[in-house]
């Protein structure tokens, strides 16, 4: 009955005692009124949001996304706001991919200046994660809100590829 698998009962995000050598992954297959849905259904232009035009999860979401890379927004205080690139490395980039369910992750600097410019706050800059968190908002940043003189042109990019 839950919405989506991240909502189901499990152990914090990336901690898998006892599953290290990938012996123990799931594999699903997904079926729609027609059978199998194929591969190429989602498509090659969103293909850093894992083929959809969007991402969305919890605190995290991928908007804005082109066939290059997406926004990363994140949820504080009940309002979503945008990430300053500033510090922000491939390592932020896997862990924000791995809490939308989806596999690797780049990060893709000045992503406003290239895109359509966010909008709102900004509230995460300075991040560092060491891989381990379940959320990008659980790595290292600056205050909350506190980006120094990052603007909507330093929003960060992230791209994410379908598992």
């Amino acid at each position: 009955e839950e919405g989506g698998i991240d909502l189901c009962a499990h152990d914090p995000w990336g901690y898998a005692e006892g599953c290290v050598a990938h012996d123990k992954d799931v594999a699903v297959c997904c079926t729609g009124s027609q059978g199998v849905v194929p591969a190429r259904a989602l498509g090659r232009a969103f293909a850093c949001a894992g083929g959809k035009r969007e991402a969305s999860s919890g605190a995290t979401k991928l908007v804005d996304c082109t066939r290059d890379a997406c926004r990363l927004e994140v949820k504080h205080e009940e309002k979503w706001g945008t990430v300053c690139d500033a510090g922000f490395g491939d390592v932020a980039a896997r862990v924000a991919c791995r809490s939308l369910g989806l596999a690797g992750g780049a990060t893709v600097k000045n992503f406003g200046s290239l895109a359509t410019p966010g909008y709102g706050p900004i509230w995460m800059s300075n991040t560092g994660c060491s891989g381990l968190e379940g959320w990008v908002g659980s790595c290292k940043h600056d205050s909350w809100g506190q980006t120094g003189s990052c603007t909507h042109e330093s929003d960060v990019g992230v791209c994410c590829r379908k598992w």
